[in-house]
């Protein structure tokens, strides 16, 4: 059972030649006493160490009322720290305590809150360097709607404001609008799961994701870059870029997959089994099968499937082979075009979007769907190209009049 109090006393060992001694709130955790310094002074025959208690100088003592405001201010932020704790039945360290206290701005005030929160889960890689600038990126939007955001006014007339700033400042579009406004919703939900009281009201904010848009490539165009591949044409690094970039497209693998892709993940039935780097937080792990095509992609036995470069490089990489006079590719080659390239076309072979969320590791069904939705605008551009070709035919425009 964690026992824990506070008190006021001054300290009457060092009192100072006008009487005075400095004021301190002691904290006492299992024993283990800590003294939080108020850096006030007050004359030390005033101070009743025995019952924490303060008394005025005079009879209409000017400072008294002031003094006595800080140190209320002060002791209010002890026991609401203890309040947490024992409302959560968690154990209070006297470690615990002296971080929550130095960072109480933090418990009370939702920017400090967040600023810390990305730290702390880029520090215990729960989030990419890539994940942690974004998040970054809507902590800078959402101080200059507000510097300071008070936990109580986390309403969805905050949210309602913030997305009224991205589209009127930033000129942001539907999607990026909609990952802000989420960025923000996951550390509210995380700020409850740390304890902290936070207006429920957020929740009643509904944050649409926009409709689908996603770039993948035709079979001719795959067909363009297998040639290109087994010309060897390329350099060793655009080379070793493009067979990661094949992988992903006959595997799924999000390009963190396949920075981490090693040997020890492929079983004894052909088939990767691994945590996706995305979803390690939750360890859901998902089995993909290795296609024949696939296998054709990883060169070494041992180790892991590629040695790549940087990020950046990459996107030069891809932007090089998109332009190769043989590939003429018009479409901005990344590895999420890979793996919505994957998805596309085992949807039209197949139809069992079931599946393709296993294999994809896609938590909800509703993520896999866009590849629904893809394959149904495929039909109407199909249609429409149809009617075109019939409608330029003068004897079909006689038949219909």
């Amino acid at each position: 059972m964690v026992s824990y109090s506070v008190k006021l006393i001054c300290n009457k060992l060092r009192i100072q030649k006008d009487g005075q001694a400095s004021l301190y709130l002691r904290v006492t955790i299992n024993r283990e006493t800590y003294y939080v310094p108020l850096n006030l002074k007050w004359p030390a025959d005033l101070v009743n160490n025995k019952e924490g208690m303060l008394y005025p100088r005079t009879k209409r003592d000017p400072d008294y009322s002031d003094y006595q405001l800080i140190i209320d201010t002060e002791l209010s932020k002890v026991n609401e720290i203890f309040k947490i704790y024992r409302i959560q039945d968690r154990n209070l360290t006297m470690e615990l305590f002296k971080d929550d206290l130095q960072n109480i701005d933090r418990r009370r005030d939702f920017i400090p809150y967040m600023e810390h929160k990305i730290s702390e889960r880029y520090k215990y890689k729960e989030i990419s360097f890539k994940t942690k600038t974004a998040h970054t990126g809507t902590l800078r939007r959402l101080k200059k709607l507000k510097s300071v955001i008070p936990l109580y006014s986390t309403d969805r007339q905050l949210l309602q404001r913030f997305k009224a700033k991205l589209i009127k400042d930033y000129d942001n579009d539907a999607g990026t609008i909609w990952g802000r406004i989420k960025d923000v919703k996951t550390y509210l939900h995380l700020a409850i799961e740390d304890g902290l009281t936070v207006n429920p009201d957020f929740e009643n904010f509904v944050n649409t994701p926009p409709l689908p848009s996603i770039t993948y490539l035709e079979e001719n165009e795959i067909n363009k870059l297998l040639s290109l591949y087994n010309s060897n044409r390329l350099d060793d690094v655009r080379q070793n870029v493009l067979r990661a970039f094949l992988f992903s497209c006959f595997s799924s693998l999000r390009i963190s997959d396949i920075q981490l892709a090693e040997w020890g993940w492929v079983t004894l039935n052909n088939e990767l089994q691994f945590i996706p780097y995305k979803n390690r937080r939750f360890k859901r792990e998902v089995i993909i099968p290795l296609s024949t095509i696939a296998k054709k992609f990883i060169a070494r036995k041992v180790g892991k499937f590629f040695v790549l470069p940087t990020d950046q490089e990459m996107n030069r990489c891809l932007k090089d082979i998109a332009n190769d006079d043989s590939v003429k590719i018009n479409k901005n080659l990344t590895f999420h075009v890979a793996r919505h390239t994957f998805g596309t076309h085992y949807y039209r072979q197949t139809k069992d979007v079931v599946t393709l969320q296993k294999i994809m590791g896609h938590s909800k069904i509703t993520t896999t769907m866009i590849y629904v939705h893809v394959n149904e605008n495929d039909k109407k551009t199909g249609m429409d190209l149809m009617n075109d070709s019939f409608l330029k035919n003068t004897g079909f425009l006689r038949l219909v009049r």
